[in-house]
């Protein structure tokens, strides 16, 4: 069972889930997928959500496993079964009322956090400049005790400054395509993540779907399992165990 793995952002490359996935068993090959650029700002949603579909069709019924802005392409492409096994969607929001919920945290912040680091940015512009601005805000991605360490963590990352300087367009434009009736997923959320908070998946357009599964994990922000990993390990396990039980794998452990 192929899996497909997109990152956050955009711009984060999705290489940093990858010792996340790695400890699911049950998957075969492991692929990551990163937005091509567009032409125009206005071609956007088009390019990025036409490549995703164009990679899925290829691995043939893959689980795709979107991180933040990863699962909201993944929503917008209005990729299902049987395109793909399911859907792992963590820290992601099903439409637009994220950024509420970012500008309310960001009004309860001190702005000198990420003052130097937005000012590198918009000076540079260039990778690096964006993984210092990624770790500027980890008061937003982590719980207290983990910020300092998380923040380190999103320094050394990799990052593509030229995806990030499209996603204001694509948020603007994110209008994402809920009909999951027939799509086993699986939602994860941090318990205190300030970006997307577990309300977003608790209206009764998906707690009365059968094959849809909500998950908060305790002590946790945006990135959930880097804060509690076996909790999260979890989690994704026994989805995809609904996915491909243990005694039909085959050779895919």
């Amino acid at each position: 069972m192929p899996c497909l793995l997109i990152g956050g952002g955009p711009g984060m490359d999705p290489e940093y889930l990858l010792p996340m996935i790695q400890e699911i068993k049950g998957f075969g090959e492991i692929w990551a997928f990163s937005p091509p650029l567009p032409l125009t700002e206005e071609a956007v949603l088009d390019t990025w959500t036409l490549g995703l579909t164009q990679a899925v069709d290829k691995l043939k019924a893959p689980v795709i496993v979107g991180h933040s802005f990863g699962g909201m392409l993944a929503l917008q492409a209005g990729i299902r079964a049987p395109a793909c096994k399911g859907l792992i969607l963590i820290s992601t929001f099903p439409d637009s009322g994220w950024q509420k919920h970012t500008s309310e945290a960001v009004k309860r912040a001190d702005p000198a956090m990420w003052a130097e680091a937005e000012q590198a940015w918009n000076e540079l512009g260039d990778n690096s400049a964006l993984a210092r601005l990624f770790a500027a805000w980890s008061p937003f991605y982590f719980t207290e005790p983990n910020v300092a360490k998380g923040g380190q963590w999103l320094s050394q990352l990799s990052y593509s400054a030229a995806t990030y300087r499209f996603g204001p367009r694509f948020f603007e434009k994110y209008r994402p395509k809920l009909d999951l009736e027939s799509t086993p997923t699986l939602a994860v959320t941090g318990e205190h993540d300030q970006i997307t908070p577990i309300t977003g998946f608790q209206g009764p357009e998906f707690s009365l779907l059968k094959k849809f599964y909500l998950r908060e994990i305790a002590e946790t922000g945006h990135f959930p399992w880097f804060e509690r990993p076996e909790s999260v390990r979890v989690a994704l396990q026994a989805f995809v165990d609904l996915l491909a039980p243990p005694s039909f794998r085959g050779s895919y452990d």
